[in-house]
């Protein structure tokens, strides 16, 4: 099955894809459940080129188990995790602009970020940051 023919994977359909990273790529997907139940989530999705290595599908298993211990507002949380069909990480949704494109919003305005707002967006970082590696 190709990448573009898999739209399903465990209880969760694949929407949108939102990006990717050396190890996977992210969707906007969704579960639905009986009486109009509906929930919006990402889900990344491990690429083809690294479901057969051992060692990686290990170190996606781990990123899934420390992931889902991890609470704290500025941090996505962990919903589910699957191997089959595919291996797959389902997450937290979050709604809004990335940073990324509220940087290039900004260059292609010649408009510079606030520095409360860069500041903020730091701190808020940090104390995710920290809190994943205590």
């Amino acid at each position: 099955m190709s990448e573009e023919e898999l739209t399903k994977l465990g209880e969760y359909v694949l929407l949108e894809k939102l990006g990717h990273g050396g190890m996977a790529t992210v969707y906007r997907g969704e579960r639905t459940g009986e009486a109009g139940f509906r929930k919006t989530v990402a889900i990344k999705r491990m690429l083809p080129q690294y479901r057969r290595s051992g060692s990686l599908l290990e170190r996606f298993a781990a990123e899934a188990r420390t992931n889902a211990r991890l609470d704290h507002p500025n941090l996505v949380s962990v919903a589910d995790f699957g191997i089959e069909p595919e291996p797959y990480l389902v997450m937290e949704y979050v709604d809004g602009v990335t940073l990324a494109a509220l940087l290039q919003r900004l260059v292609k305005k010649q408009h510079p970020l606030e520095i409360a707002a860069a500041c903020f967006i730091g701190a808020e970082a940090a104390q995710g940051l920290d809190h994943a590696h205590r």
